[in-house]
């Protein structure tokens, strides 16, 4: 299956358990597909001592999943530049992500 994620929240603890839910998805042999957009573009920036949002996205890159971030969220924070997992993108292609994939969930 084809799952898409789109994460808007700067939560370390609900975005800490997307990247648990994507990761778990990815270990059964699905596709996973992640946008991150307004205060999720925070993401990359997190941690916590009880929930290691790091170690979680370094697991979904290093596992193959897919991840973006939209440019304009990321300008707006002036994060344009310190983003390192990321591929920096437009709403386009969170459009062409909802229409690509089996499967669409929002954290």
């Amino acid at each position: 299956m084809k799952i898409g994620v789109i994460i808007t929240t700067n939560e370390v603890e609900k975005a800490w358990n997307a990247f648990r839910y994507m990761n778990t998805s990815l270990e059964m042999g699905h596709e996973v597909t992640a946008f991150l957009m307004s205060a999720g573009v925070e993401c990359e920036f997190m941690d916590h001592e009880f929930f290691n949002l790091s170690d979680q996205l370094d697991k979904f890159i290093e596992n193959n999943g897919k991840l973006f971030a939209c440019s304009t969220c990321l300008q707006f924070r002036k994060l344009h530049d310190k983003t390192q997992r990321a591929e920096i993108t437009t709403m386009l292609k969170a459009v062409r992500m909802t229409e690509d994939n089996d499967q669409v969930l929002t954290f």
